[in-house]
């Protein structure tokens, strides 16, 4: 089987031939008269009794190209299963064979803005797809993002169930949190309606994501239940939350209750305590000859109580404070115990770390705790570096401080964002071998022209110094 690339007018091409360039059947027909949604655009070209198969790849990058440069998240992954998954049902209705899908990560092509998966069938090919299909979870084992748990799991728990003999996508499916009935709601809006024997009773999932209760009637909707384990446990641990809350309040709002009850009696009973008993022994002369003495003991009251209750309320409050400043500075240290734990386990692959230039007028320098502006009159550049000189007004120069260095309008994954229409989301790539430096188109729309001259679809082509390069419609000089 030979794999070539070729771009025609506006259009780029995976070209296939082969090995048995006489090989027709029903699947060439189907493949040509039937746009598929999840495989790759097909028509065949015959010249010179060679049979060539064209798969329109425009826009498109393999999977190997985008992990190249980012991580593969948890949505990520759980979108490539998914649209692997539905692939292989549409594919049942055309009767088409899985053996045909060729799952190899270089033929895998994806939408870098939504992560939507298109395959590439050979018709006549014949393939062990459970095998591939583990191959493929292995090498996506290798290329997720370490410091995502959930996605780490969700891939080792794929690769593991692929492991095991005789296993279903549905199962790889439901890994990934989702089932049949969120792919047919997903994809119609609203709850499938279901017939008599629609569901069988090996359909029926006890693995804790989601449970089909299979329906009496005809024409009854499907019933999705959630969950026990899961509903039960967070119906519980919120109801248990609210309880300890609402109870804990109380007796903290009872407690302060009586002890400001408690306070106020005692004021009042030293407060009045006082001229009733001297009253009682002296009539109303003695109050009159000893009111200072009872105005001296309502002070000494009101300083007592302020002694034993606002002085330690004061300090209280300090040490709940110091407490939780305790605890916060406790969860925080073993969260990070905790994530290194899990480095341990899962060991991320070293990254080359790249310094980017400063490109503004000015540049910020921070020394000894003193910061200090410094006026430039024109982008720095580093040592060493290169550049893609504007010849148009209004872009900005490319400075290529190191490589790979990907140009493009998708942020995130350009490492220079060209923000213009007629530009590809990833459209080129600068490499450097040596002192040499060279550029390669990654399957752009509207191409890449070196020295005059249309590259081809993933064709590199060396960079010279003065040397004119067009990035769509937009002009440069390599310096």
């Amino acid at each position: 089987m030979e794999i070539t690339y070729k771009r025609e007018l506006k259009h780029n091409y995976l070209i296939i031939i082969p090995e048995e360039t006489f090989y027709d059947s029903y699947e060439i027909r189907m493949m040509a008269s039937n746009c598929i949604d999840g495989l790759l655009k097909f028509h065949v070209k015959q010249v010179d009794n060679i049979r060539s198969y064209y798969y329109e790849i425009t826009s498109r990058q393999p999977l190997t190209r985008l992990l190249e440069y980012q991580s593969l998240g948890a949505e990520e992954l759980r979108c490539l299963i998914t649209g692997i998954v539905r692939t292989l049902e549409r594919m049942e209705t055309y009767l088409l064979q899985e053996g045909q899908i060729l799952l190899e990560p270089d033929y895998i092509y994806v939408e870098p803005e939504n992560f939507t998966v298109y395959l590439c069938l050979i018709p006549g090919r014949q393939g062990i797809f459970p095998e591939e299909m583990t191959a493929l979870l292995q090498y996506l084992l290798g290329k997720v993002n370490h410091q995502d748990k959930e996605c780490v799991v969700m891939a080792y728990g794929l690769y593991q169930e692929s492991l095991k003999e005789n296993y279903g996508m549905g199962d790889l499916l439901r890994l990934t949190g989702r089932d049949k009935s969120d792919d047919m709601r997903n994809e119609w809006g609203k709850e499938p309606e279901m017939k008599d024997n629609d569901w069988q009773t090996d359909a029926m999932e006890t693995d804790g994501e989601a449970e089909l209760i299979r329906p009496v009637g005809r024409n009854k909707k499907a019933v999705r239940r959630e969950p026990e384990w899961k509903e039960r446990g967070k119906k519980v641990l919120e109801n248990k939350t609210i309880l300890q809350d609402g109870s804990k309040k109380r007796e903290e709002s009872l407690v302060e209750t009586r002890a400001l009850f408690r306070n106020i009696l005692t004021f009042a009973v030293i407060a009045a305590g006082g001229p009733v008993f001297c009253w009682f022994l002296y009539g109303e002369r003695g109050i009159k000859q000893y009111w200072l003495l009872l105005v001296a003991l309502d002070v000494l009251t009101i300083i007592f109580l302020f002694v034993r209750i606002v002085i330690p309320e004061l300090l209280e409050g300090d040490q709940k404070e110091r407490d939780f400043v305790e605890r916060e500075d406790k969860n925080r240290y073993d969260e990070e115990e905790s994530r290194h734990e899990w480095q341990m386990v899962f060991q991320e692959e070293p990254e080359n770390s790249h310094e980017i230039p400063v490109t503004g007028n000015y540049e910020m320098n921070l020394k000894n705790e003193e910061c200090t502006t410094a006026l430039l009159t024109e982008p720095e550049r580093p040592l060493n570096s290169r550049c893609l000189r504007s010849t148009e007004p209004g872009i900005p120069d490319i400075i290529i401080s190191y490589v790979p260095f990907i140009i493009g309008k998708q942020e995130g994954l350009a490492d220079y964002v060209l923000a213009r229409d007629t530009v590809s989301r990833l459209h080129a790539r600068i490499d450097r071998e040596g002192e040499e430096y060279r550029i390669t188109d990654l399957n752009s729309t509207n191409g890449t022209t070196v020295g005059g001259r249309l590259l081809e679809m993933n064709e590199t082509a060396v960079l010279l110094p003065g040397e004119e390069v067009y990035i769509a419609n937009i002009g440069f000089i390599f310096t």
